[in-house]
């Protein structure tokens, strides 16, 4: 079974390849092309699957960000200002004061999630506010490219049957990517993992899985808490620990070795989000 499923992989990477998925920085020199901005990595890489050659696109977020805490440079502010358009995520604090009218939000008809940022100590993310990771999930893409498509032929109608069929082609291929990530997220047991901040909500709720969130952002946590932790993960029998690659491990490494799980450095924000859940979905399919 598990062979079968690398197989289909396989057979994934040859699709990316052949859909042309580039995976150039977005820090590049100027061009003469139209220029268009998003907030983040995995929206540039979904942004040019539509866009293709003829733009020049490029992201805010710098590597490495908090993308809550995130405080747009000068250079930052003038790149969303020359854009033709700035697609922003809708969720993201930073986004606005920089929005304007070549705003559009990339979460408009998403399925929001709510109430995932109450971590296991008491700490409430925000009073009602939205998981802001729905980038994280293949629905999640959907979305962002049926948004991007939309405002691409509203402001480029003579490229409108273009936009329209790389769009096409693009949801072909995120039907080989969901397929792929459901089958081998069926192969999880147990179906809770453990994550230090839960960036993976819509990954879990897309595939049936339970996100089981044990950090505490931007705090130490007491002796108590984690203790705590540690006896939530082996309760619920976590073999896996994702942990972000922008968070301190020195806590994570201890809990990881209290629980006896496997420790997985994971980018939500990177540009080959993709390649982030797949690597997700095959630790947690590992026996």
């Amino acid at each position: 079974m598990l062979k079968s499923l690398k197989i289909s992989l396989i057979s994934l990477s040859g699709l990316i390849s052949v859909l042309g998925l580039s995976s150039c920085s977005g820090n590049s020199g100027a061009t003469d092309k139209p220029l268009l901005v998003v907030s983040i990595e995995p929206h540039r890489q979904i942004l040019e699957q539509i866009a293709g050659d003829d733009f020049d696109v490029k992201s805010v977020l710098a590597r490495g960000a908090d993308p809550e805490t995130f405080d747009p440079t000068m250079t930052q502010r003038s790149l969303v200002d020359n854009a033709e358009l700035y697609f922003t995520t809708g969720v993201l604090p930073f986004e606005q004061s920089l929005a304007g009218k070549n705003s559009l939000a990339l979460n408009d008809g998403a399925h929001m999630l709510y109430g995932t940022h109450v971590c296991e100590h008491g700490h409430q993310h925000a009073d009602n506010a939205p998981d802001p990771h729905y980038w994280s999930d293949v629905d999640g893409a959907r979305i962002a490219a049926r948004n991007m498509t939309n405002a691409l032929i509203e402001a480029y109608p003579e490229k409108a049957d273009i936009f329209s069929a790389r769009f096409d082609k693009y949801l072909v291929h995120l039907d080989s990517l969901d397929a792929a990530l459901d089958s081998l997220t069926k192969l999880a047991n147990p179906k809770t993992f453990a994550i230090w901040h839960p960036s993976l909500s819509y990954f879990a709720y897309s595939y049936g899985l339970h996100q089981l969130p044990l950090g505490s952002e931007g705090k130490e946590l007491s002796a108590k808490a984690l203790s705590d932790a540690i006896n939530k993960a082996r309760e619920a029998g976590v073999k896996v620990f994702f942990l972000q690659k922008e968070y301190d491990t020195r806590q994570a490494t201890t809990i990881n070795q209290g629980i006896g799980s496997r420790l997985v450095e994971i980018d939500p924000l990177a540009y080959d989000w993709e390649k982030q859940l797949i690597n997700a979905a095959n630790e947690l399919a590992r026996p």
